[in-house]
């Protein structure tokens, strides 16, 4: 070692009575009296609340902050019997709706409730409970009541609310009325608005009041089917009217169909958003077949002696296929006409007749047994 060198010695007194060292000394120690301050106020903290909810929790209203989960039990459950009993006014123009919220399928899980009033600033990341905590200080934490809607027995109530409330869309029609197209105008009809409905239930019951009054919205539900969806079944309608008088001629009989009749052919069907015309005239020639037709009747033969009853006869039908083609093509081409009504003959057949008991029907001895008659 160079033994000529001079030692520098580390003056600990001098380094402490440095104006910038006494600076930083004098910051950390107030740091750590905070921070000493901050961990026994959390802890004296934790210790106070250890078992109960934070202060400033409030739950619907209910200040709940200090209370165990039982005392806040308690107290959410009275609220949500009152809130049960008293339920909502439900207004509609001069009429009111009051029922109870169970009625309705509302129910609340209080238990849950409390339960996450009580994990408020306790739970999840170091980040998220000092935000907790943050807010609860500066000021505090409203809770929110959540209903649990038991859908099926809410929308069987809504049911009974529409029945009062909605009012079905009434499509365009037509109809024919003295061998003229009439139509009849689209009306719109009302439908509820559920989802606005709950959400103003659900605002009553978080409100902290214990009853509300809720004035119900509507909607209007357009019709599917407007005047434009019926002009082509009126045109078609007028094109098959403009096929009268249609004359059905037999021997010296004759039916015609005049534009009343034909318009009783026709009638209108839905279809998406327009409406459809047709023309069936088998009304019309079942009418005219009923007094041409003759049934035919069968040979009645009796059953072990031959003898011939009756002798029957052919029966007289019309050939329906035939004017059913001829009368739909002049309603297509829009053309009054005058058809002659073909028939055919149609041939009898032969029963046999079972007499009841009759002796001497066969020689010698037997037993006869009429099963049809037992």
């Amino acid at each position: 070692p160079n033994t000529n060198a001079k030692t520098k010695q580390f003056d600990l007194v001098k380094f402490l009575n440095d104006a910038k060292v006494k600076s930083v000394l004098i910051k950390v120690s107030v740091i750590l009296i905070i921070f000493g301050l901050l961990m026994l106020g959390y802890l004296y903290f934790n210790k106070a609340y250890f078992n109960k909810i934070y202060p400033k929790v409030s739950i619907a209203g209910i200040k709940v902050g200090g209370l165990t989960q039982t005392q806040a039990k308690q107290l959410l459950d009275e609220k949500v019997q009152t809130l049960n009993e008293n339920g909502p006014e439900i207004t509609y123009n001069d009429e009111t709706l009051k029922p109870k919220l169970d009625e309705m399928g509302l129910t609340f899980d209080t238990e849950k409730m409390t339960q996450k009033a009580f994990n408020f600033g306790r739970e999840g990341s170091f980040k998220q409970k000092l935000a907790e905590n943050y807010q609860l200080a500066r000021s505090g934490y409203q809770m929110p009541i959540e209903p649990q809607f038991d859908q099926e027995k809410f929308d069987s109530y809504l049911s009974q609310l529409a029945s009062v409330i909605e009012k079905e869309p009434v499509n365009a029609s037509l109809e024919i009325k003295n061998g003229q197209v009439e139509t009849n105008e689209p009306q719109n009809g009302r439908g509820l608005d559920k989802n606005k409905l709950k959400e103003d239930l659900t605002a009553i019951i978080n409100s902290g009041q214990t009853t509300g009054s809720i004035v119900t919205k509507t909607s209007d539900l357009k019709p599917q089917i407007t005047l434009e969806g019926t002009v082509a079944a009126k045109a078609q309608a007028e094109k098959y009217l403009a096929a009268q008088p249609i004359t059905v001629t037999f021997e010296n009989s004759a039916w015609v169909a005049d534009k009343s009749e034909v318009g009783s052919w026709i009638k209108f069907s839905e279809s998406g958003d327009k409406l459809v015309a047709s023309a069936n005239p088998n009304g019309f020639i079942n009418w005219i077949t009923d007094q041409v037709d003759i049934p035919a009747k069968d040979r009645e033969v009796e059953d072990g002696t031959g003898t011939v009853l009756n002798e029957g006869q052919d029966g007289r039908a019309t050939d329906t296929q035939t004017l059913v083609a001829q009368i739909n093509d002049a309603l297509a081409k829009s053309q009054p006409g005058t058809f002659a009504l073909g028939t055919f003959a149609t041939a009898h057949g032969e029963k046999i007749i079972y007499p009841h008991a009759q002796p001497g029907r066969y020689t010698g001895r037997y037993i006869d047994i009429n099963l049809s008659e037992q």
